[in-house]
């Protein structure tokens, strides 16, 4: 599973996923589960990025909106299951990459870096909490919810984020 993002950084959308990107590269996970984080090489770069290299394994950069074509090759030649978009909207990247999704990966799903719909057709899922859609993502009425989207709801009961304790 690759995780896209411009932003493995000091930045919200690192802080909504870091404990979720850990959680999933346990030690009891990773005989099943490899997990992949990609950047561009012009992302911003602090101590949120040495620690989740620490954690995850050293981040691939692709050139991005410098050169799309050999980032899409690059990705593409990863081989990934998966390929999960942190957010959609924020980087010329993201936004790029997401019209090759169904060519990057034999998957893509999209994170909630922006809470909306990416409108692109090549995202297959948009990963989401009952909790963000109240009655219209209850039993029965997804599809009521499911109206607004171009990529398919894959609705969680959690709120699909993870942090740690604050200091006391």
């Amino acid at each position: 599973v690759g995780f896209f993002s411009e932003y493995w950084s000091e930045h919200t959308t690192t802080k909504l996923l870091a404990q979720v990107l850990t959680g999933i590269t346990r030690e009891e996970f990773r005989s099943e589960l490899a997990v992949e984080l990609i950047s561009t090489v012009q992302a911003p770069r602090d101590s949120f990025t040495a620690d989740l290299e620490a954690t995850i394994g050293q981040i691939i950069e692709v050139p991005g909106v410098l050169d799309l074509r050999e980032s899409r090759r690059m990705i593409r030649e990863r081989g990934l299951d998966v390929l999960v978009f942190a957010e959609i909207g924020m980087g010329m990247s993201a936004y790029f990459l997401a019209f090759a999704g169904k060519h990057l990966a034999q998957r893509t799903m999209m994170y909630w870096g922006h809470g909306v719909t990416s409108g692109i057709d090549a995202v297959d899922y948009f990963i989401t909490s009952r909790m963000f859609h109240g009655d219209a993502a209850s039993e029965g009425s997804v599809y009521v919810a499911q109206a607004a989207w171009t990529e398919r709801l894959y609705i969680m009961n959690s709120i699909t984020t993870a942090f740690d304790m604050p200091p006391e």
